[in-house]
This record gives C-alpha cells, sequence and structure tokens, in this order.
C-alpha cells in the first residue's frame, strides 16, 4: 500500500470560536446560557435542584468557570452533556466508567474516580468490573441521562468507559488505535495517518468508526464480537500497528517512551487495549484550553480535512442534530468484527 501524501489539507471551512468576552457579556444581558442550545431546566448560575427522569438533582455553583480561556461554566458542562445524552449515554450504559475530576476547572487539580462514591444518590447504578488481581471494581453505570448529569454535577469533565460490558467482563466488544502525535506534527497529518489505519482494517475486512480525541489526536475504533479476551484484542492491534510502522516509518512511531519518540510523527498507541485502560467516551467534554468534545466523524470529514477545534461544548449539540450519532456502529449487533482468525496469527509473546 502506497503511503499517502502528508503535505497539510486546507479545511474546506473554518468555525471560529465564540470569543469570551462577547459570551459572557450576553450572559449577563441574558441571565441565560447562549450558543449551546440547551435545556432551559439548567439555570446560567447560582444553585439549582431539577427533576430529570424523575430523579431530583441538586446542582450547585453553576456560574463556577471551569474553562478559563473559552468562558464556559460548571452549568455550561452539566447543560451539555442534558443535550447530548440520547446519543452518549447508549455508548456508557452497561459498562463500568471512570470519572476524571476537575473541581476547580480544568487548570486545577485533576484525579480519576474508580469506584461509586460513597455519596452517590441510591438511584446511581453500578457495574462490578473484575481485575486479573482479583479486585472487583464497583463503578458507576451512566445508564441515564440523570446520572449524566450527576457526575457533571460532581466535577467529571470526561468519562472513560470500560471496553467490555459487565454482563460479560472481561470480554471487550472494541479494539481501537490512540493515535496521538509528537511535537512538531500537524492535525493534516494525523488525519492522514488515520486513513493509513483505515485503509489497513479495510484490507483486513475489519470495519472502523473515527473521533476526534478532542484535543489534537484521533481514535480509530473496531467494534468486535465478544468472546476474544482483553489481551487477544491487544495482540491483533499491537501486530497491526507493527505492519504499520514499518510501512510507513515516517509517518508512524510505535516507541512508547515519551523521551524517546522522534518529531513529526504519529505515535500509534496500541497499548490503550491493554486491561484497565480506558479512552475518553464519544461526546465527553475534555479538559482543553478551548472546552473540545471527542467529536465521531464521518471518514469522508477526515480525507477532506477537520480542525479539532471545530468541535466544542457549543458546537456539538447542533452537529448531533445535523448528522446524528456517528458512533452508532459500535453499539449495534449487526457489523461487527469477529477476529478470533486474526488472534490465531497473532504473535503470543506479550
Amino acid at each position: 500500500m502506497p503511503e499517502r501524501s502528508t503535505a497539510p489539507r486546507r479545511p474546506s471551512r473554518a468555525r471560529p470560536a465564540t470569543p469570551r468576552d462577547d459570551l459572557q457579556r450576553r450572559r449577563r444581558r441574558s441571565g441565560t446560557r447562549t450558543g449551546v442550545g440547551l435545556p432551559g431546566s439548567v439555570p446560567a448560575s447560582g444553585d439549582a435542584q431539577v427533576l430529570v427522569d424523575g430523579h431530583v438533582l441538586s446542582l450547585t455553583n453553576l456560574d463556577k468557570v471551569y474553562w478559563p480561556r473559552a468562558g464556559r461554566t460548571k452549568g455550561d458542562l452539566i447543560a451539555y452533556y442534558a443535550a447530548i445524552a440520547d446519543v452518549m449515554v447508549p455508548h456508557l450504559a452497561g459498562r463500568g466508567c471512570v470519572l476524571r475530576r476537575f473541581p476547580e476547572g480544568v487548570e486545577g487539580e485533576a484525579f480519576y474516580v474508580q469506584r461509586k462514591p460513597k455519596h452517590a444518590p441510591d438511584w446511581v447504578r453500578t457495574c462490578a468490573v473484575p481485575r486479573s488481581s482479583g479486585k472487583v471494581l464497583d463503578q458507576i453505570d451512566i445508564a441515564d441521562r440523570a446520572t449524566l448529569m450527576w457526575v457533571a454535577q460532581l466535577g467529571a469533565i470526561d468519562v472513560h468507559p470500560q471496553y467490555a460490558r459487565a454482563d460479560r467482563p472481561g470480554e471487550p466488544d472494541v479494539m481501537h488505535f490512540d493515535l496521538d502525535p509528537t511535537p512538531g506534527t500537524s492535525f493534516a497529518k494525523v488525519c492522514t495517518a488515520a486513513l493509513e489505519v483505515k485503509d489497513a482494517l479495510d484490507a483486513l475486512q475489519l470495519p472502523s468508526v473515527v473521533k476526534t480525541s478532542g484535543n489534537e489526536g484521533l481514535h480509530v475504533y473496531v467494534p468486535i464480537v465478544r468472546g476474544p479476551s482483553q489481551k487477544d484484542a491487544w495482540r491483533v492491534a499491537r501486530d497491526i500497528a507493527r505492519v504499520l510502522g514499518q510501512r510507513s516509518p515516517t509517518l508512524f512511531t510505535l516507541v512508547y517512551r515519551v523521551a524517546s519518540r522522534p518529531r513529526n510523527r504519529v505515535l500509534l498507541d496500541f497499548n490503550q487495549n491493554a486491561e484497565g485502560r480506558t479512552l475518553a467516551a464519544p461526546y465527553a467534554a475534555r479538559p482543553t484550553p478551548r472546552a473540545s468534545v471527542s467529536a465521531p466523524l464521518r471518514w469522508d470529514e477526515v480525507e477532506a480535512g477537520v480542525r479539532a477545534d471545530w468541535f466544542r461544548l457549543d458546537t456539538m449539540p447542533a452537529r448531533v442534530a445535523e448528522v446524528g450519532d456517528l458512533w452508532a456502529p459500535i453499539a449495534a449487533a449487526a457489523g461487527r468484527a469477529d477476529i478470533r482468525t486474526l488472534i490465531a496469527q497473532a504473535d503470543p509473546a506479550s
């Protein structure tokens, strides 16, 4: 397969961010959230109690700034998740979720939450997530809009679901590649790398979908038939990554140690398939200065050229209304890849 050109593509259109000063001025004048198309039940400031899915949620400090450079608040985060829940929750429900909390916003300290907090409401469900160590983690199951809004009230900006559903732990239903640019690498080159990954998967008759990481990378996912272990999925992803690294050494690197990675390459990270690893959920907000989200894309958009900063809290609800749930193949029963043949051919070494 010939290597794709890594010349930067010119984006077909621009979507400039709303200036922070203008955003705040409009908020002060109207007292409401602007530009997000959000439910009026989430006020722009103060505290509130709202009824969601039959549950009363106590929302506090709604005007607390979480993204200072973008002028976005805790209330914006909660309202975004309320607006996006219909397409996001199907990709979270039935899986344990790891939360990353930023109680002081994206410029403050963050920490991961692996278990359901003791103060959680009784109606917040959990999933038992066993580990090879023998531990079982009682993780939050974000099964509805109310739970998604409740974790946002905790300051959980992004959400990381398990790769396996709770009814069959240890049997992932996805395999994926995390494409992460090294210094000096343009987002256009990351798009080129993702298209190379798609070509390789197409050759193996493996369906794939793609989303932004929410920062400057891309995530390529393959929906797979359950049965193989997490280690099996890791081995298959590793072998595909090795072939691509050998085929296109000026495009990809597989060097995991940050200090040793070459510049102007795309790290083809297959190690995120390992047990205990997670990636940000589709549609998840991200702790970036511009309040970006992890946005599902069409492959023709990647081909034409996109910009990572197009996809933010204030733009994503309207995009979903226009294009629907582009991540739907991951949740569908049909169209999944059976990787057992590839497992039999995989290098057995760990």
